[in-house]
C-alpha cells in the first residue's frame, strides 16, 4: 500500500477495502491489522474471526453474503456482524436470502456499494 500510494495520487483517506471469498478472509484480516488505513470495508462471503471484532470498532463494514453459500457458511457473517456490534462498531450486512457463494456480480455491478464508499473518509 505503501508503495502503490507513493507512485500514483492516492487520496490517502478514501482507501477502500474489499474482496470475495478467500480475498474477504484476506480483506477482514488485512482490516484486522491495519484499520487506520482504510476508510471502510466491505468483504463479500469471507472468513472473519469474530474475536478480532474490536479492530472493526471505528471502521464502517459492509457485509455481504448468500445465504444458500456452501463454500463459506453464512453463520460466519452472521457471527461477525453481531460481534461488530457488539464491540460498539458500525456495519451493514446484505443477506441474500436466495444466493450462494456467486454474489460477486450482484454486488460488485450495484452502485450502492460505491455510494456508500464514498460517503466514508478515514
Amino acid at each position: 500500500l505503501d508503495e502503490i500510494a507513493r507512485r500514483y495520487r492516492v487520496d490517502e483517506d478514501r482507501v477502500y477495502l474489499t474482496g470475495i471469498s478467500l480475498g474477504g478472509g484476506g480483506a477482514w484480516h488485512l482490516a484486522a491489522q491495519h484499520p487506520e488505513r482504510f476508510a471502510a470495508l466491505a468483504p463479500l462471503c469471507g472468513y472473519g474471526d469474530p474475536a478480532l471484532a474490536p479492530a472493526y470498532k471505528d471502521l464502517p463494514v459492509w457485509i455481504f453474503h448468500g445465504a444458500l453459500d456452501r463454500q463459506v457458511p453464512v453463520s460466519i457473517s452472521d457471527e461477525m456482524a453481531a460481534a461488530i456490534r457488539r464491540a460498539g462498531g458500525k456495519v451493514k450486512y446484505s443477506r441474500y436470502p436466495r444466493e450462494n457463494h456467486n454474489i460477486v456480480e450482484m454486488v460488485y455491478q450495484d452502485q450502492a456499494l460505491y455510494d456508500w464508499f464514498l460517503t466514508h473518509r478515514r
